[in-house]
């Protein structure tokens, strides 16, 4: 298996757990083919959403800590095409930083149209240029 996709099976089991413990109900499709990973039904909320699982990595290049938003798809010529997220592809993105015992639950209208988006999991050092969004006050412990 590749270290990319068993890295991201282990992100959405962290997810599905994470969800499950707060007392959520995680339905999963049949098929493989959205851009979204589970459904999560929220009881309280009387509420569906579906969400999408990414993993947080560090960029050694960058020096930072970063989230890929783009779904990759081959056409029938064999090239890939990465295509960003819009506001119909999932309901909330689940960013998984399994190094800091990390969850970030933010709603589509954050992440559509983006390409990536950067983390401090670590806290946000002072250089860090304002133009990088902070995610952090949608931050949760995994466990």
């Amino acid at each position: 298996m590749y270290t990319k996709h068993k890295n991201g099976t282990i992100s959405e089991l962290l997810a599905e757990q994470f969800f499950i413990e707060r007392g959520d109900i995680v339905s999963k499709p049949i098929n493989d083919f959205n851009e979204y990973d589970f459904i999560v039904d929220t009881p309280s909320l009387s509420q569906l959403q579906r969400v999408q699982v990414k993993t947080i990595y560090y960029d050694n290049s960058k020096q930072r800590w970063l989230a890929s938003l783009v779904t990759s798809h081959i056409k029938g010529n064999g090239r890939r095409e990465n295509k960003k997220y819009s506001h119909s592809s999932f309901d909330i993105g689940a960013f998984v930083c399994k190094q800091f015992n990390a969850i970030y639950i933010i709603p589509i209208e954050e992440l559509a149209g983006k390409r990536s988006i950067t983390f401090y999991p670590d806290g946000k050092p002072d250089t860090v240029n304002s133009r990088f969004k902070d995610f952090e006050h949608y931050k949760y412990k995994l466990f």
